[in-house]
Order: C-alpha cells, then sequence, then structure tokens
C-alpha cells in the first residue's frame, strides 16, 4: 500500500509541475494567434485617415473629397414648378383666337394640372391655392381665374421669382464621390493624382414627390397632343437619378499635410 501510495503521489506531482510548465506555452500561444487574428482584422477594415502622411492612401483621400462638390456632370438634380402663370389659370376666350377644341383641350389641361397641385398640397410640400381674377375681361366679358400655389419650407426645397412669376425648385438627387478607385504617387512626391467615383442617387424629396406622380397620374390620360402634357409628365423617371461617372483629382502635399484639389 505504502509503495502505491507513493506512487499516486509522484504522478500528481508530474501532472502539475506539467500543467506548470505547459500553461505560459500555452498562452504565449493563444497570445500569438490573437495578435496575428488582430493585425488581419486592422488589413481588413482599411486605412486609417492620415492627411499627414507621407504617401497618400485610399481612406484619407476619399474623406478629403466628401468635403468638396464634384464637377458638375450633366446629370439632372433638379425639378421646378410654376406656382402661378398660364398653366394655372382659366382660358381668355378671345373671339378669333383658337378653336375650340383648342380651348377646350386647354381647359382639360387646367383641371389635370390642378388636381396634381392640390395632390402636393395634401402631401404638405405645397400650401394654396389662392385665386383672383383678372382685371381685364375678354371680348366676351369674362374674366380669367388666375391661381396661386405657396411652398413649404424645407430641406432641397428653394422659391424663386422671375417674369414669368414664382416658382420652387425641389432638389430630387444629389452626387457625391463615393469611391476612390486608384492612386498614383511616385516614390517620395509631394503630388498624387487619385481617381475617384461620382455617383448620383434620388433624395427623400424625390420619392415624396413620386409617390404624388403616381397617384395622380393613375388617374389622368395623357394626350395625344404633347402640347397638352399635364405638369406632372416632365417628372424624371427614378432611372434617370442613378448614375456613375469617374473623375480625377490632384493632391498636393504641404508641411501640415494633403490638400485637395486640382
Amino acid at each position: 500500500m505504502t509503495n502505491n501510495i507513493r506512487t499516486f503521489i509522484v504522478l500528481l506531482t508530474v501532472v502539475a509541475l506539467s500543467s506548470l510548465v505547459m500553461t505560459p506555452i500555452a498562452n504565449a500561444q493563444a497570445t500569438k494567434r490573437r495578435q496575428r487574428t488582430a493585425s488581419r482584422k486592422t488589413n481588413v477594415s482599411g486605412e486609417r485617415v492620415d492627411r499627414r502622411a507621407k504617401i497618400l492612401n485610399r481612406a484619407t483621400a476619399l474623406a478629403m473629397l466628401k468635403e468638396i462638390e464634384p464637377g458638375r456632370p450633366r446629370w439632372i438634380t433638379s425639378w421646378s414648378l410654376p406656382l402661378s402663370g398660364p398653366q394655372l389659370a382659366t382660358i381668355s376666350q378671345v373671339i378669333g383666337w383658337g378653336q375650340p377644341n383648342d380651348i377646350a383641350e386647354r381647359e382639360h389641361l387646367l383641371v389635370q394640372n390642378l388636381e396634381f397641385y392640390k395632390a402636393l398640397v395634401d402631401g404638405g410640400i405645397l400650401t394654396g391655392p389662392s385665386n383672383s381674377l383678372t382685371d381685364i375681361p375678354d371680348a366676351a366679358g369674362k374674366y380669367a381665374t388666375l391661381y396661386f400655389f405657396g411652398v413649404v419650407q424645407g430641406p432641397g426645397i428653394e422659391k424663386f421669382g422671375s417674369d414669368w412669376g414664382n416658382h420652387v425648385t425641389f432638389t430630387i438627387a444629389r452626387y457625391s464621390f463615393t469611391q476612390v478607385t486608384g492612386i498614383y504617387q511616385e516614390a517620395g512626391a509631394a503630388t498624387a493624382t487619385v481617381a475617384a467615383t461620382v455617383s448620383l442617387e434620388p433624395t427623400e424629396l424625390y420619392l415624396s414627390l413620386s409617390k404624388v406622380v403616381a397617384s395622380v397620374s393613375a388617374k389622368q390620360a395623357l394626350p395625344r397632343n404633347s402640347r397638352y402634357n399635364p405638369i406632372w409628365a416632365g417628372f424624371p423617371a427614378v432611372a434617370e437619378l442613378y448614375k456613375v461617372d469617374t473623375q480625377q483629382r490632384t493632391f498636393v502635399r504641404f508641411d501640415d499635410g494633403w490638400r485637395c484639389c486640382r
């Protein structure tokens, strides 16, 4: 029994010593694995923005590009509506002017336009309408009725006046730099040429307007003669507001860091 007890004690001692020796080794190996994993995560997650670095990286270039406005591509970014004017007025039926069917088509057009504008009012985009009569009657003694609308102030909505009356412009799309696709910088050079993607996307205001246009257009038919299209017919399709372009910019490094752009 004594020998067996001694043997058991020796085995316990060996196991304990092995644990003491193996634990630091295992910990060291686990630490190295974590370090390698962290290193890989750093590489995968992308570059750090550093405007004072000698070599311009993509993260820094994109951050600086987003602070400026891209060169203006010929893309649709706004849509305008008159708030008053001939498209929002009854026809003054002067004798000898226009044919009866022409007058009827114009009157039908006014009904369509007013329906669209009132839908914009219900959508919280415009206010009104108010109306007034022209000062001078036509040959039949009738006065034309003029309709006026106002705007609900908000982001992307701008009211302006002209010789033809008041108008409103809606910002329906915005474009911005979205990705740096390449950088060319010679070794030790203080300049770098950057190729970047410019993307155009519709705004939230466009989505609000498109709902109104879809609702009204579902109830109205376009005439055969495009001269009498209702105002909503000129509203751009959403496919026209998703576009991509590539532009180049030159960055210059000064003593206080990189600057954009030429």
